[in-house]
């Protein structure tokens, strides 16, 4: 897993120039409100990368990102007394980037939606939603891997066989016997079919946690392997 000691890291786009896609794997759970730390910022309107390092060095949180995503962007800053979360939302504000937390003291940067999706080509699309059912699949097919309880972020590349190859995590499923089934069950998971053209690599996806009990398997048989 990537080193979690630096406090903002280039982490999704290391070693390749190709924006890689960020996707949400399971929406977050709606879980009891926490009161949030307060934090003085003091960060003027700057380049994005520039700001992240700042807001990372008042809050001791880790930003991933792919190097590409911040190039050329522009952030407004951000002023007072805010959460940590409230800050990035400020820094984001307007760059066409939202935040996923993807660990107590980690966030994933994506672009949204719609800063997305028209430049997205059909088939490629297609190869996302592909990836996704595969992983959900090969993840609950393991009672230890679940989805549901845990946040992780995975990166990995698919080859021209449709194998999923250079698999790596952040964050831990909250055990070592936990992510040696993830691990395992991601690294046997066959796409069947190549990348398709503009489906930049590597795939990166940011599994988050659901409301209790849930964990969006119910369709998907177990394996006989014991929790």
């Amino acid at each position: 897993m990537p080193n979690a000691s630096c406090s903002v890291k280039n982490w999704l786009g290391r070693g390749s120039r190709a924006i890689a896609l960020v996707v949400v794997f399971v929406l977050s759970a709606n879980g009891a409100a926490t009161q949030e730390i307060l934090f003085s910022f003091n960060i003027a309107e700057q380049p994005l990368a520039a700001a992240l390092e700042q807001y990372s060095a008042v809050t001791g949180q880790d930003i991933l990102y792919n190097s590409n995503l911040a190039a050329g962007r522009q952030s407004n800053g951000a002023q007072g007394r805010l959460s940590a979360g409230a800050a990035l939302a400020s820094l984001l504000e307007g760059t066409g980037l939202s935040a996923q937390r993807i660990t107590q003291a980690s966030f994933v940067l994506s672009p949204v939606p719609s800063a997305m999706d028209p430049s997205t080509p059909i088939g490629v699309a297609e190869y996302y939603g592909r990836i996704q059912n595969g992983l959900r699949k090969a993840l609950c097919r393991d009672r230890l891997a679940r989805p549901g309880s845990y946040r992780i972020a995975m990166r990995f590349r698919v080859d021209a066989a449709g194998a999923v190859t250079q698999y790596e995590q952040f964050g831990s499923g909250g055990s070592g016997n936990i992510d040696e089934a993830i691990q395992r069950a991601v690294s046997h998971l066959r796409i069947g079919a190549p990348p398709p053209n503009g489906s930049g690599q590597p795939f990166v996806i940011v599994i988050l946690p659901q409301a209790p009990g849930l964990t969006g398997c119910d369709a998907v048989s177990s394996s006989t392997r014991a929790p």
